[in-house]
């Protein structure tokens, strides 16, 4: 019985420490992993806000050709009394211009998409563009938001609309002759703002500039926008990320070339475009006060961990020294016992043996 308890007594001590074993290599991967976490999350708020703005993007558009030779050579459709083939601008009984659309007899030479400005479309290109220089922005913006919520109001009339959520540019693309020559209002972000030339077929001599901005329905589809006044400090170029309003006259379905061919985005005239820049923050407190508190956490973390396994040594190795039911003094006993039966092989088989208690 003393033999099978010193059995029971050191497989105990060898399955307690494998249990501690064990037990310390998973705390110290748990410890491991939590660090990398930590120092993953520190890592990665030391990025800017506006990260993906840092990324090069290339672009695929082509920049916008102005019709040409349309001063030297105007449209029948378009008063040929007029120099260049130019209207006069549309006026109410007040004088004021009118704002919600251009003429529909103005448009009747444009081509949706067809690729780049037709020579036939010069006219109506630069009248439109003159109406949105003339006309003032505030104005421009009431009357494009109210057309928007006109057409919208129309899409939901529709039954078959009734579980689709509308979409501008949807709507725009799929339906451009609704739209033609009306004022809407947009709003997305722009990856490329560039600066024109100086068109010399342009009746009013005016700077114009272009932008292509993604609204956020249009599936990464871009709306190009040609406009004659640049905001103060706007960035310009081809890796833009800046967000911008913009109302203007939508014109056409314009084709321009892309890396993978043909491709298509209604085309707004405008006279300004309303940027949003980002405002930067000064993060050097935020990251030191971050790196802090991130920092006392896992120095906490190491504490809470060496107490842990400190305590848990102590009660197995105190396990292990005094195992449940079993006296030392008898050690010495079996000692005996066993030198006895040693020398004297007799006794060892005379002496009675000790029933083996039920388990």
């Amino acid at each position: 019985m003393t033999i099978q308890r010193l059995t029971n007594s050191a497989c105990m001590t060898v399955g307690l420490q494998r249990a501690r074993f064990t037990s310390e290599l998973s705390a110290c991967r748990l410890l491991v992993r939590t660090i990398t976490i930590l120092v993953v999350c520190s890592v990665v708020s030391s990025f800017p806000t506006s990260i993906y703005a840092q990324v090069t993007i290339e672009t695929d558009e082509s920049s916008v050709q102005p019709p040409q030779a349309v001063a030297r050579h105007p449209v029948e459709a378009i008063d040929e009394g007029i120099p260049g083939g130019r209207k006069a601008l549309p006026r109410d009984a007040k004088g004021k211009f009118q704002a919600d659309r251009i003429d529909p007899a103005l448009l009747g030479a444009i081509q949706h998409r067809s690729l780049g400005l037709l020579e036939a479309e010069g006219p109506a290109y630069y009248q439109v563009l003159e109406q949105a220089r003339q006309l003032d922005a505030a104005t421009q913006e009431t009357a494009g938001k109210r057309n928007v919520l006109r057409h919208q109001t129309e899409f939901r009339k529709d039954p078959k609309n009734a579980r689709i959520k509308f979409s501008l540019f949807a709507d725009v693309f799929n339906n451009p002759d609704h739209y033609l020559g009306e004022l809407i209002s947009m709003s997305g972000y722009v990856r490329k703002v560039l600066k024109h030339p100086m068109d010399p077929d342009d009746p009013a001599g005016v700077q114009t500039y272009e932008a292509w901005m993604y609204p956020p329905d249009s599936q990464h589809n871009p709306v190009v926008i040609v406009f004659s006044e640049l905001p103060a400090d706007m960035p310009m170029g081809g890796n833009l990320v800046e967000s911008i309003d913009v109302t203007g006259y939508f014109f056409k379905i314009y084709g321009y070339r892309a890396q993978d061919g043909i491709r298509a985005a209604p085309m707004l005239l405008a006279k300004t475009i309303t940027w949003k820049p980002q405002v930067k923050r000064d993060n050097a407190n935020e990251r030191i006060i971050y790196f802090a508190v991130t920092g006392g956490l896992v120095l906490l973390f190491i504490l809470a961990f060496w107490g842990i396994s400190r305590r848990n040594r102590q009660r197995l190795e105190k396990a292990i020294q005094e195992p449940e039911g079993f006296d030392p003094t008898q050690l010495n006993q079996i000692v005996e016992r066993l030198g006895d039966e040693a020398a004297d092989p007799k006794r060892q088989d005379s002496s009675p043996q000790e029933p083996i208690p039920p388990a």
